[in-house]
């Protein structure tokens, strides 16, 4: 019952403050705002790893699923759409596998406690950080808001000079 309710304020802050992401990326883009995001998704997981009591989970499980479940498949969703025009329906579907492989994160977790960190879930947490730090750094190395930031039009067309 307590999950419950854990759950329940981490998706009512998630969806007060999601908008407020959306602002921001409107208004500095995508990529400067994920350079902000992408950290602090990390350091939710590293905090993850230290909870100790309901207050701090209940704090980093909001904030887990307001950067993590929200703002990054947000921006996620933005980047495509801007990205692709004729092709934004399997660019989307793209997206769609990879938020399905998402879901099946606690599986891949639960399997990570179980099999290589003999059931200590904090050390799970702190192994997640550390591969999403090495993944988001490689990923925001490449983003661009703009396929025209690079010589390109939506669809990998090449700008006309």
């Amino acid at each position: 019952e307590q999950a419950s309710y854990v759950w329940l304020i981490a998706s009512l802050c998630s969806a007060a403050l999601t908008p407020l992401a959306g602002a921001a990326s409107d208004r500095y883009g995508v990529r400067a705002t994920s350079f902000f995001v992408a950290p602090l998704y990390v350091l939710t997981l590293l905090g993850l790893s230290r909870v100790n009591s309901p207050l701090q989970l209940t704090v980093c499980v909001s904030s887990l699923r307001f950067l993590g479940a929200d703002v990054l498949c947000m921006f996620a969703s933005v980047t495509v759409q801007r990205w692709f025009v004729r092709n934004v329906g399997r660019a989307s579907a793209l997206l769609s596998f990879a938020g399905t492989l998402f879901v099946a994160m606690p599986a891949l977790m639960s399997s990570l406690i179980s099999l290589t960190l003999q059931g200590d879930w904090r050390r799970a947490y702190v192994s997640l950080a550390a591969g999403s730090a090495v993944l988001l750094f490689f990923a925001l190395r490449q983003l661009r808001d703009r396929p025209e930031d690079v010589g390109l039009r939506p669809d990998g067309d090449i700008i006309a000079r």
